[in-house]
Formats: structure tokens, sequence, C-alpha cells
């Protein structure tokens, strides 16, 4: 959830509804709880975890991970654990950076070429802090990859949304 910046947009929009933010991050948790206090919204919540964290019931209608899953040292064990968390009916949004997962087609885009420095210097480190770590890196997760990694978790319907953003792809996937 990072510093909880769309949780309270959110959560601010829509007061019947409860939000829940989980990062690895305690400072982030924490700047999210101070964030959603001085907002004086009560249906919002945050705690310091994991993808991997959340609860296998089946409650969830709406699952947000924002730029997060090719940081992660196993994407593949948070997607299945959203899949468990997540209802019959609901919606995990991935937003991921804009890739093809070729350097020669990269390299073309200006903000990716720059991404692949950023890669190395910090999400492909975050990425492998843990043994076993994925290690995927900023642009470690183009389209086919994202798609692999929704079906792999059981799920059935990955969409694609390019929204002309030139950083950043958005996925609708459902169960």
């Amino acid at each position: 959830c990072g510093g909880g910046l769309a949780l309270l947009a959110m959560a601010s929009a829509y007061p019947a509804s409860r939000f829940e933010g989980v990062d690895l991050s305690r400072f982030a948790v924490e700047h999210a709880e101070r964030a959603a206090a001085t907002s004086g919204l009560d249906n919002l919540r945050f705690s310091v975890g994991r993808g991997e964290d959340l609860a296998p019931d089946g409650a969830l209608d709406l699952v947000m991970t924002l730029d997060c899953l090719h940081d992660m040292t196993r994407p593949d064990v948070a997607a299945a654990a959203i899949r468990r968390a997540i209802r019959p009916d609901g919606t995990w949004l991935i937003r991921e950076i804009r890739s093809t997962g070729t350097w020669s087609q990269d390299r073309r885009n200006p903000i990716l070429a720059l991404f692949y420095g950023y890669s190395v210097a910090s999400c492909m480190s975050s990425g492998l802090s843990e043994p076993g770590g994925a290690g995927l890196g900023t642009l470690g997760l183009p389209p086919p990859g994202v798609e692999e990694l929704c079906r792999a978790a059981g799920f059935e319907h990955v969409v694609l949304h390019d929204l002309d953003d030139p950083a950043n792809l958005y996925y609708e996937v459902r169960p």
C-alpha cells in the first residue's frame, strides 16, 4: 500500500466500504496510518505484512498491486495468496511497468531505458533480498509474464488495459 495514497482516496470516495493496506515497510505503514489519522477516515486500516499474509477466506472484492509485483521476492506466492483471498466475482487490479521483455524494443522508450538502470539499483535487489527470490527487476513482468503469473495462481481472466500511460500497463484479473 506504500504510503496509502490510493487507499485514502478510495476510502474518502466510498465511505461505506472498508479498505485494508498491507506493506512490508513499517515506515510506509506508519506514514499511511498518520495520513489516515489526519484525514479523519475510519474505514481503512494498515498493517505491516506481505501479500502472502492475506487471509485465504475469499472475502475480498478488490485487490490492487501497484508497481510492486516485480519487487517481490516471491510474486508467485503472493499471486496464489491473492487468488485464495479474492471473491469468486472479485477483481485483482495490477499496475506494472510497461515493457516488452526485450531490451532491443524497450530501449526505444527513454523511460524504459532509464528503468533498466533503476532496476539494477533497486528493484532487482529487492527481488533477490531473500533466498530463492525471483529477482524480476523493474521490467521483469511484461504482459506474457503477468498473464503466466496470474494463470499459474488460478486466475482465468486476464485483460490488459493500455491506458496510454508511458510508464505503466494495467491488468484486470478475475477468477
